[in-house]
């Protein structure tokens, strides 16, 4: 057991619950896990054991904002100088009070997951493009003048569909937001897989994904908590992000004796990690 990593960066899963059911996502087709939302005091002792924290990521599958104490969360990461707070949304639950408490809370970056314009998106998502594309801008024009300025994102899984549509959005969204991420739609498709993964290895600090339950997993690729090594309901994050089941995983990427979830994981088979799309 290698035993002394810290942690610098952590996803916290506010809830697996989602308001869309968009066309090739797992949460809408895959994911047999129960739903729930994270307790707020779990949230706070994770952060309270991560001294060394320099990034969080309030989101992985589901909606963050469907969390009904979601900015008390990110009041307390802030509170703890944590410097890079990180949410990702669809951006369809968006009113003027809710805007109001984004533009007045902690968090450093917005995402906002779009896939396509008009009629694709639409097609995928099965929400209006035009409401989400106002909530979208009616944000950025608060955000524009606010002293709580945030970085804002545009990103897109790109499919087949998508794909096709990536000049379209780049002309959409350029000049508007601070950047558009492209990011490979996620598949399950055995195949050669060519190296470890980075993103399990934790070549310098121990990294995690902590589900709405508090079960420990080691990768936000992994929806369904396969590859879940302990709870932190019951163990310090540190504690299991450097127990022996966790080296146990280490080893069996570093031997080639790869997890089925790794083994049919599309980001892992392109050779990617998590550090490819959080940079």
């Amino acid at each position: 057991m290698q035993g002394n990593k810290e942690i610098k960066t952590l996803i916290v899963e506010p809830t697996n619950h989602c308001n869309l059911r968009c066309a090739g996502c797992f949460n809408n087709s895959g994911m047999t896990r129960p739903r729930g939302f994270i307790n707020i005091y779990l949230v706070k002792k994770l952060l309270d054991e991560c001294t060394n924290l320099s990034k969080i990521i309030f989101h992985n599958w589901g909606e963050p904002f469907l969390w009904p104490e979601i900015f008390d969360a990110v009041e307390y990461a802030s509170k703890k100088g944590i410097g890079e707070i990180y949410i990702s949304t669809n951006a369809t639950l968006f009113n003027e009070a809710m805007i109001d408490k984004i533009d007045n809370s902690g968090i450093t970056v917005l995402q906002f997951s779009i896939d396509g314009v008009r009629k694709t998106y639409e097609n995928i998502r099965g929400f209006p493009y035009k409401k989400v594309k106002q909530n979208i801008l009616e944000f950025l024009e608060i955000n524009a003048m606010s002293p709580h300025k945030k970085e804002i994102w545009i990103s897109v899984c790109l499919d087949e569909t998508t794909y096709r549509e990536m000049e379209n959005i780049r002309l959409e969204w350029e000049g508007l937001v601070d950047r558009v991420k492209y990011q490979p739609r996620q598949y399950e498709v055995p195949g050669k897989i060519e190296k470890p993964c980075k993103w399990i290895l934790g070549e310098k600090f121990a990294q995690g994904v902590v589900l709405w339950d508090g079960r420990v997993t080691v990768c936000c690729s992994d929806f369904n908590g396969e590859l879940c090594i302990g709870d932190a309901n019951r163990n310090t994050l540190k504690e299991i992000l450097n127990s022996d089941q966790m080296e146990m995983l280490r080893h069996a990427h570093l031997t080639y004796q790869f997890p089925v979830r790794c083994k049919t994981c599309s980001e892992f088979r392109r050779g990617k990690d998590a550090g490819d799309f959080w940079k």
